[in-house]
């Protein structure tokens, strides 16, 4: 398993490293590409965070129970995130519109449910400190 993720994480920056050189080389406008690249990311880590849950499932009952919590606790925030999405149009920095609603209401959404996780793993991080240094 730890040779499979060190393989993926190797194809990963390989795949970033590619996304990235058309817009430091090339004079060419690469946001489609980066958010395309962005969204595979995405769908990779949601990916991971159901086939984990459904590794971890029948492993012991805590851990089913603390997976169903977590998974649970995703979807809720994507679908919160969603609603919450603007899909007002947006100018772009060359002074296209970008007008589709599927574009705009999935790169809000996305942008949430990242800032509410870093949020989550921030607040975890410090609780967990400070419940060790009770200890």
């Amino acid at each position: 398993m730890k040779k499979a993720l060190n393989i993926l994480k190797f194809i990963l920056l390989i795949l970033g490293v590619v996304a990235l050189m058309p817009m430091l080389f090339v004079d060419i406008n690469s946001v489609d590409m980066i958010l395309d690249y962005t969204y595979v990311l995405f769908a990779i880590a949601v990916a991971a965070a159901i086939v984990m849950t459904a590794v971890n499932f029948g492993k012991s009952n805590n851990n089913s129970k603390i997976g169903i919590i977590v998974f649970g606790l995703l979807i809720v925030a994507a679908v919160v995130a969603y609603f919450t999405a603007s899909s007002e149009p947006v100018t772009l920095a060359d002074g296209t519109v970008e007008d589709s609603l599927f574009a705009l209401k999935l790169t809000d959404t996305l942008l949430y449910v990242t800032y509410a996780a870093f949020a989550a793993v921030v607040v975890l991080l410090i609780g967990g400190e400070i419940r060790n240094s009770i200890k």
